[in-house]
């Protein structure tokens, strides 16, 4: 498996010996990753992209007392890990479990920007798989249930969506799920998403919603829960009740912020390059 992504802009005719501005940790087939290395690039910002272990490798902790230097120390946007495979020996899975806790604590320490940094909470900071949890945690009353179940959907599972916990898929009926999570639904007249950077929210529609603002309240959840970069999903109600949190992505897709993309880029390389 090949450990590096596309071109590196260091290794350019020219700029061997230029100093990274952007470190970039992700896999090679992350389009994020890809377009976002690319819009940094274009505006002069020395990028390097690499895996985890590459990185990790490439990193140096200096430990003395109470005092870490991490060098290098460029800005870094953390992107999802992909881990061992399955049949991975043990020799590879401790090497990559040693890279990751190199790279974790290189992420936390180091003083210069990094989104989303781990932290004590994890690599995803407070946002959790549940959404009633992660609603509390970003200081918010949840309106409706969540269920995990295992084979015992639960009863009136029109009132619900469902969430197959095996692939992730959500839908309308339980069928065919054996261990799933299914939250309960109220009558709406649609979903909107928002994209949070720092302390801006963009919205991905232009819907009607009413008074309902949703950006603000998105950037107040993000910042709750330890973030920096990420999509808070919404479900509007028929009626005037307020916007139900219904999930916070910590790993925002290319395709989540594709309609407001130029926004998020430059917002995003601003706050890793202040």
């Amino acid at each position: 498996m090949p450990e590096t992504t596309a071109a590196r802009p260091s290794a350019e005719p020219g700029r061997a010996d230029r100093p990274i501005d952007l470190l970039i940790v992700d896999e090679a087939d992350d389009p994020f990753g890809h377009a976002f290395s690319s819009f940094a690039t274009a505006r002069g910002v020395a990028v390097d992209r690499c895996r985890l272990p590459v990185a990790a490798r490439r990193t140096t902790l200096d430990i003395a007392g109470c005092e870490v230097t991490v060098d290098p120390a460029p800005s870094v946007l953390v992107r999802p890990a992909r881990p061992p495979l399955p049949d991975a020996t043990e020799d590879e899975r401790f090497a990559w479990t040693e890279c990751y806790s190199t790279f974790w604590s290189a992420a936390a320490l180091s003083p210069r920007p990094v989104v989303n940094r781990p932290n004590e909470w994890g690599g995803v900071s407070r946002s959790v798989l549940s959404a009633v949890v992660t609603e509390r945690r970003a200081g918010r009353v949840p309106v409706l249930r969540e269920n995990f179940w295992n084979d015992r959907p639960p009863p009136d599972p029109d009132r619900w969506f469902h969430q197959d916990l095996g692939s992730f898929a959500v839908s309308d009926s339980p069928a065919g799920i054996t261990f799933g999570r299914s939250r309960e639904r109220t009558a709406t007249q649609g979903w909107e998403q928002v994209v949070v950077v720092g302390s801006a929210g963009f919205r991905v529609t232009t819907a009607d919603i009413g008074p309902r603002d949703v950006e603000a309240q998105s950037v107040a959840a993000v910042a709750a829960l330890g973030l920096q970069f990420a999509t808070v999903s919404w479900a509007i109600p028929a009626g005037d009740g307020p916007a139900v949190l219904a999930r916070v992505n910590p790993f925002p897709g290319l395709e989540e912020c594709r309609p407001v993309l130029r926004e998020v880029f430059t917002t995003l390389l601003e706050l890793l390059l202040p």
